[in-house]
């Protein structure tokens, strides 16, 4: 969203705009491809001042459904910017039926029951589906949905005496990881920095400190250096999508 109103806010004004990457988020720099092409079409299109419709601030890129939980309909947020919705297309290309899968309401496009209780049967985890939303202009938004549980780690107690990578093999079990929270023992914040963030920032780390690397989580030596500093066990907490609701695992770490 901040890139369509950066840019054509910027158009508007007749301003140069830029985008600053530094090779870990937005731009691979090695492979020379964008991490996601969506993102890239969005500033293209906003160059051209075209109004895309994008993802309500609220709305991740995947929708998460819990196994074993009863299936609702299900609303994906979106802000038009003028545009109307003009179909739906899932991962087989098969165009879904406007008022039978989904109805466009004034907030996005609702899912219903029936078509999530027929792509989500089954217990395979993971991405189930790929709804891609077409609009009357601008990029086309697609959204995973995934089917979920509780992760695992292969390991939640560690005792090191070194401060070299660490991998920590991890499953998902359908979800991706968000973020890393990082407690002292006291309960006090490893990263004293985060204090003055927001709710879903305090004491967690950057991903600097750590990165996923497969079925392994990497904490990265400058992390682990940290840890042993502060000369007391550290709890981080692996949090994982969706983050409105508790889906984490924990692991201590302590020095000799």
């Amino acid at each position: 969203m901040y890139f369509d109103f950066f840019v054509r806010t910027s158009r508007a004004y007749n301003l140069t705009a830029m985008l600053w990457d530094n090779g870990e988020d937005h731009f691979d720099r090695a492979a020379l491809a964008w991490r996601d092409p969506v993102k890239a079409n969005i500033i293209q299109k906003a160059v051209q001042g075209i109004s895309n419709s994008l993802p309500a601030y609220d709305q991740t890129a995947a929708v998460y459904f819990k196994a074993g939980a009863t299936l609702a309909e299900t609303t994906i947020n979106l802000v038009l910017n003028g545009n109307t919705v003009s179909s739906v297309v899932n991962a087989s290309g098969k165009t879904l039926k406007k008022g039978t899968n989904y109805k466009v309401t004034s907030s996005g496009i609702t899912v219903s029951q029936a078509y999530l209780t027929t792509v989500l049967s089954g217990s395979t985890l993971g991405v189930r589906d790929t709804l891609t939303i077409k609009f009357s202009a601008g990029v086309s938004l697609p959204f995973e949905l995934r089917l979920y549980a509780t992760p695992t780690l292969a390991q939640t107690e560690y005792v090191l005496a070194s401060t070299s990578d660490l991998s920590i093999p991890f499953d998902g079990k359908g979800s991706t990881l968000a973020t890393v929270k990082a407690l002292r023992a006291d309960g006090t914040y490893l990263k004293d920095d985060t204090n003055y963030l927001g709710d879903l920032q305090k004491a967690r780390i950057s991903w600097g400190d750590f990165t996923v690397s497969g079925t392994n989580i990497v904490l990265h030596s400058t992390l682990l250096a940290a840890m042993k500093e502060t000369r007391q066990a550290v709890t981080l907490t692996f949090e994982f999508w969706p983050r409105t609701v508790a889906n984490t695992v924990s692991a201590t770490f302590t020095f000799v």
